[in-house]
């Protein structure tokens, strides 16, 4: 990996900037030692990484990759760099400089650690939802255009347990008073989770409070210091930096957010809320040139459906927003299969997911671009992401060849073939564990994407403890709709071995009378094939039948009654 990068200088502490040298870009390399660490610690905190390594967001520093070092037993982390530095020194230097960050930076700085916190809280899975997130100034970064990033892998070490936490400290900042000189954690913890490791959103929020509350209250003072949330803030701190006044509103949020009660401190949702009422969340966007029409989309969004280059080029910072459907400037670039402008945006909005998304009748989860442009058949954008999302599956197991062969769209299913065949859903889909792409075009009656996927996916079935539909394959689900142009392809792969399931399904989930005379023709066909088939398997026996016969006395009746007995006769070979 480190091959493809050129290493140019110490960027901050324990980090250095890389260049890559296919494109120049610019980026992190963080290198973490874990060799005091136990292999259980090891996996647990690999595992950690990589949970974070899947989530995206405009105000969340990115992870593009991570590896691990079997030989040194380092972990790796190349990740996004931000040229401004973080909170934590950007405020020592406000106290060096005897300055004060302004009440724009305050408000902005606010607003954008609540929007993250949120995103955050809702792509975390697993053991991480038992951790408590504890947010200080060293893990909040900002980019050279002042938009504010998340630092995840400095979340992730300070949830570690005390002493994992002060050796992953001191390794990943190469320096041994490094841990010793960064903020008192403790200042940040929830008071809930210092005692019963009890972690909900609200305590994230109580350390996004107490970030800004440093950012007001000097160095000098004490941070229990009761005059925080006094009116008297409002007067001029340093009359040698101007006038620092701050709006009763923003002073009411902050008291809000640090309350030591969980029940009387609010969710991300509710201080969002509260904060769009007020204003704040547009006067940070419009801060940062953000301009909205009426749909929520951004003038980058607008160019991408005008398929404008140059105008998205100049409006290239608003990446990373989404309009009021959820969906980036890439996303819309897939759905409208613009390739010149989605190029532009693959390094700044590639791997961004959709939460909500409904489209022509299909209810999208957690989609990705790819996912959007293969159900579209945006062939040219896709072929761009391919190499970068393809393989990706939503947080129910969708994939990109799933959502294309169920939407018919044979070209963008011929491209993702090779890449995601044989992935299926898990036990959070509408369809259980172990539906494939097969499945979906099967249910959806999608004859040529059927034909395509026969050959990579017959005879794949959903799992046994599926509630809904145990043991299906993609035959039965043709069965279940009354497909018959899909029954007719499967047939030939899959009706030995489910065929009397699909004959016992034929209708199961299309009540549409219209489709009576439809379904007649599904179970005819699987019942003369069935037949056939059966016949054929009862010719080929017949001779290694006749030899079981004539060496046997008794013989259960194949076709008699039950319990009947077919008496032979071992001298002659015939029934008596």
């Amino acid at each position: 990996v480190l091959q493809n990068f050129t290493i140019l200088r110490p960027f901050q502490e324990g980090v250095t900037c890389v260049r890559r040298n296919t494109d120049a870009s610019l980026y992190s390399l963080q290198q973490i030692s874990l060799l005091n660490l136990s292999e259980s610690q090891c996996s647990l905190f690999i595992a950690g990484v990589a949970t974070m390594a899947r989530i995206h967001h405009r105000n969340v520093r990115r992870i593009f990759d991570h590896m691990f070092d079997k030989r040194n037993k380092r972990l790796l982390i190349l990740s996004e760099l931000c040229g401004a530095g973080s909170l934590w020194s950007l405020n020592a230097e406000f106290c060096l400089t005897l300055g004060r960050p302004s009440t724009n930076f305050i408000e902005d700085t606010f607003v954008q650690l609540v929007i993250a916190i949120q995103y955050i809280h809702r792509h975390l899975d697993g053991p991480m939802k038992r951790r408590p997130l504890i947010i200080d100034p060293k893990s909040v970064y900002f980019t050279d255009g002042g938009i504010l990033k998340i630092d995840l892998v400095r979340i992730l070490i300070c949830s570690q347990e005390p002493e994992v936490r002060r050796f992953l400290l001191r390794s990943s900042y190469d320096s041994e008073d490094a841990a010793e000189r960064s903020s008192d954690l403790t200042w940040y913890l929830a008071p809930e989770t210092r005692t019963s490791r009890f972690f909900t959103v609200k305590s994230s929020i109580y350390s996004a409070g107490n970030i800004v509350r440093e950012l007001i209250v000097p160095w000098g003072w004490k941070k229990s210091d009761p005059h925080l949330t006094d009116p008297s803030i409002q007067s001029p701190l340093d009359t040698s930096s101007g006038s620092f006044r701050l709006s009763l509103e923003l002073l009411e949020l902050l008291n809000w957010s640090c309350c030591k009660t969980q029940r009387d401190r609010p969710s991300s949702e509710q201080l969002l809320d509260k904060m769009t009422r007020m204003g704040f969340v547009q006067r940070a966007e419009q801060r940062q040139g953000v301009a909205r029409l009426g749909d929520g989309s951004t003038l980058l969004m607008k160019a991408v459906r005008e398929d404008d280059s140059t105008s998205a080029r100049l409006h290239i910072g608003q990446a990373g927003l989404s309009n009021n459907d959820g969906l980036t400037a890439l996303m819309i670039a897939a759905i409208l299969n613009r390739a010149a402008v989605a190029k532009m945006l693959l390094k700044r909005e590639s791997f961004f997911a959709a939460e909500k998304f409904v489209l022509r009748g299909w209810h999208f989860s957690d989609c990705t671009a790819l996912m959007l442009g293969a159900a579209h058949g945006s062939i040219d954008v896709c072929r761009l992401l391919r190499p970068i999302e393809g393989g990706i599956q939503t947080s129910k197991g969708w994939t990109a060849l799933m959502y294309a062969a169920g939407c018919k769209q044979i070209a963008t299913t011929t491209m993702l073939l090779q890449a995601e065949a044989g992935l299926c859903t898990n036990q959070l889909s509408d369809f259980g564990r172990g539906f494939t792409a097969l499945m979906s075009a099967a249910y959806n009656d999608s004859q040529d994407t059927c034909r395509l996927l026969a050959s990579k996916e017959a005879n794949m079935f959903t799992t046994l403890d599926n509630k809904k539909y145990p043991g299906w394959s993609a035959l039965v689900f043709a069965a279940a709709v009354c497909s018959l142009r899909c029954t007719r392809i499967l047939i030939e792969y899959e009706a030995e071995k489910f065929g009397i399931l699909a004959l016992q399904s034929v209708g199961k989930l299309n009540k549409k009378k219209a489709l009576e005379e439809q379904k007649l023709l599904v179970y005819q066909k699987l019942l003369d094939h069935v037949t056939r088939q059966k016949d054929t398997n009862l010719t080929d026996s017949s001779s290694n039948s006749l030899q079981r016969l004539s060496k046997s006395t008794y013989v259960c009746a194949v076709g008699g009654k039950k319990g009947s007995v077919i008496k032979q006769c071992t001298k002659c070979g015939s029934p008596s």
